[in-house]
């Protein structure tokens, strides 16, 4: 667990939590693929809400799957609540000498 990864670029981590929001992959069947998940509780966390959490896979640069998968709170009534969890999977490639397979993600981070 870190405590941001604003100043950390580069860091590799198959997981993260900032609180109760989070980003996981998990890797399945020796290496044939992973799973990820990610959700954006809407918690504080170093001065901020944690209002978006996405993730996508890829491998040399390209993404592996075409789409970027995000969980993102929900904003009613004037108050943040957190938003559902948000998976993907993906396979990863069975040539031994592919690039490696990359989880990234971003999250986007508001003023209470």
């Amino acid at each position: 667990m870190f405590e941001d990864t604003s100043n950390k670029p580069g860091s590799i981590t198959p997981q993260i939590a900032w609180g109760a929001s989070y980003a996981i992959s998990t890797e399945w069947w020796s290496q044939l693929g992973y799973d990820g998940k990610a959700r954006a509780a809407a918690n504080l966390f170093n001065g901020k809400l944690i209002v978006q959490v996405c993730m996508w896979y890829t491998r040399a640069g390209e993404g592996v799957v075409s789409a970027t998968v995000c969980s993102t709170a929900n904003w009613l009534a004037g108050a943040w609540s957190g938003g559902p969890e948000a998976t993907m999977s993906v396979w990863d490639s069975l040539n031994p000498i592919a690039p490696p397979t990359v989880f990234n993600i971003s999250t986007v981070r508001v003023n209470p």
